[in-house]
């Protein structure tokens, strides 16, 4: 069966902040399909239901169980369905009260009750045990559902100081049903914890739970809520019977002052502890043997802070106090406020059993084992930072044993395993490497820039400036552009000449500058270019030679020419004077 709780797997982005919420760590982590991700998966058997989890997880994937579908088919349904709704309505829902009865009617409930009266009796139940000495002191209030999960999963020793007694969900469901044996109640309330109670300890009883963010979205979709704001709607009174000063109960010291037992905490003989902190420091007190808390008769314990108005899935944001204030104004304005329902002949007891997971855990050998294969072979190299979640890396190291966690869970350990291998593949590069923070010192420096550089093991390094090593303007251009600044750079006191490219990095404001060594190439090129020089020059010389030659051979052959031309004419001149006259 699927639990309350689980993950939307695609949404998981495998940080720990759900398990490092989790107070009883029932999250495991299990690797994704394709090895990149640790996804979280949470245990039902030790969920305790608080809800941290849901409300921590930054990227949401944390899903409750939405029984609004369920819902939907018992209004459907013929006889249709009853509300029973919880008394820190008033503070959980950002409406005027007395609006809500109507909304809630107004998606097909044929009635509308509220829990607080349920409430009423089991305040009553807890009374009757303490005067007729029937529990065991301190007595435990049993109402809370977070409570009663932490004893039986995870303290089932602290059992027998628990009430055994129904919570007001289970009890108003069952006078509802004594006077409409067919009615199918739907609790609605700010607990999550609720849903599995529902189906564990009433299932004839409580047909459905609903969230009152469920119950807000069912509105929206009904177009009764638009914009955080209700539609036109009567404000009408709840169904009978009223609770009176039951009302309160949501509140811390509401049970003790609907049972009518005294409320002054200082008397040493009563306590309130609200929060899952105070709460586990009280039950370790117990499991010891309670020897700080003689005198003590009864203690009023819930998990969420202040009480029910703090409950993770109330939908008004505001602060737990106003919140509490609201449910006080509600009470203070009831014509009903001083009354009470009679006591029915309603069956309230309950029992509970230890729901302990059978958790194996490893002995000392294999713990130092898990341990040494992330490379903490000592007590010093356990940091116990709680940066995967759990207090210690002993306990990490159980989890890793018992398959909740993985070893690559330790950040530190992951951290110095990546720097090992970045650094690996930094000195294996080719090229020269700097990286440089803003005031261009110098951060990291790998072995190719200290073989080319010539910086050696008393040569410039980690803090020292870039100027001990290359000329910084390119690396202050570079930032100051936030662009590459690349080209060749003759370091003539070194010997060297590099190719370079100098870069910035804005994410972690750092430059880095990458060199690769072209001495050779421009030293052959260089040569190169001399020779070339050099020929260009020698054929100029020849070519120059050639035209001074050609010029001066041009010249006389055109003195011959000349002369020639000047002999040919008057050799002509002369054959034709002494040629005889024609007949």
């Amino acid at each position: 069966m699927t639990g309350v709780i689980t993950t939307t797997e695609a949404k998981c982005r495998d940080c720990y902040r759900c398990l490092r919420a989790c107070p009883v760590q029932a999250i495991g982590f299990r690797t994704s399909p394709e090895g990149t991700q640790l996804h979280a998966r949470v245990d039902d058997a030790m969920c305790i239901l608080d809800g941290r989890c849901v409300l921590a997880c930054p990227q949401k994937a944390k899903r409750v169980r939405d029984d609004r579908e369920r819902v939907k088919e018992l209004l459907a349904a013929e006889g249709g369905a009853v509300a029973s709704i919880a008394p820190s309505f008033p503070g959980a829902l950002p409406l005027a009260p007395e609006k809500v009865p109507g909304l809630v009617r107004r998606l097909g409930f044929r009635q509308v009750h509220e829990t607080a009266a349920g409430a009423f009796l089991v305040a009553n139940a807890h009374l009757e045990l303490l005067r007729e000495g029937r529990c065991r002191r301190p007595l435990l209030t049993s109402s809370c559902p977070v409570i009663v999960n932490i004893l039986e999963r995870h303290h089932p020793e602290v059992l027998p100081f628990l009430a055994p007694v129904v919570s007001p969900m289970v009890a108003h469901a069952r006078l509802l049903r004594l006077s409409d044996p067919g009615a199918r109640v739907v609790f609605i309330g700010p607990c999550i914890a609720k849903k599995r109670e529902a189906a564990l300890f009433a299932p004839d009883d409580v047909a459905a739970v609903l969230t009152f963010r469920e119950l807000w979205d069912l509105w929206e979709e009904a177009g009764l809520v638009r914009d955080g704001e209700a539609v036109a709607v009567d404000e009408q009174d709840f169904d009978p019977p009223h609770p009176g000063v039951a009302r309160l109960f949501p509140l811390d010291g509401g049970l003790l002052r609907s049972a009518g037992l005294p409320t002054d905490f200082l008397s040493g003989e009563v306590a309130v502890v609200t929060g899952l902190e105070q709460c586990f420091d009280l039950i370790r007190e117990l499991a010891r043997g309670g020897p700080g808390l003689s005198g003590l008769q009864a203690v009023e314990m819930l998990a969420c802070e202040h009480g029910c108005v703090g409950g993770p899935k109330a939908i008004a944001g505001d602060d737990v106090l106003a919140r509490r204030q609201r449910v006080l104004a509600y009470h203070g304005s009831r014509a009903d406020g001083t009354s009470a329902p009679a006591p029915s002949p309603v069956p309230l007891g309950q029992s509970y059993r230890d729901r302990r997971p059978d958790l194996t855990v490893p002995d000392e050998a294999t713990i130092r084992a898990i341990l040494a294969r992330v490379g903490k072979t000592s007590p010093a190299d356990e940091l116990n930072c709680g940066a995967c979640g759990y207090d210690s890396c002993r306990a990490k190291a159980i989890a890793v044993y018992q398959g909740y966690a993985e070893l690559e869970m330790c950040i530190p350990y992951m951290r110095a395993k990546a720097e090992s291998v970045s650094s690996l593949v930094l000195d294996a590069l080719p090229s020269g490497v700097v990286v440089v923070d803003r005031e261009l010192r110098l951060l990291e420096i790998n072995a190719a820039a200290r073989r080319m550089f010539a910086s050696g093991k008393d040569g410039p390094g980690v803090g020292d400036h870039i100027s001990r090593l290359t000329d910084p303007a390119p690396f202050r251009a570079a930032r100051s552009r936030r662009a590459a600044v690349s080209g060749r750079v003759d370091h003539r006191e070194r010997g060297l000449v590099t190719q370079q490219t100098v870069f910035y990095v804005s994410e972690h404001d750092i430059v880095v500058g990458i060199f690769t060594d072209v001495t050779r190439e421009e030293r052959e090129r260089e040569q190169a270019e001399a020779v070339r020089s050099a020929t260009i020059a020698r054929a100029q010389e020849v070519m120059d030679k050639q035209m001074k030659v050609a010029q001066e051979i041009a010249g006389l052959l055109g003195e011959t020419t000349a002369e020639t031309k000047v002999l040919l004419t008057k050799l002509i001149r002369v054959i034709r004077e002494a040629s005889p006259p024609s007949e």
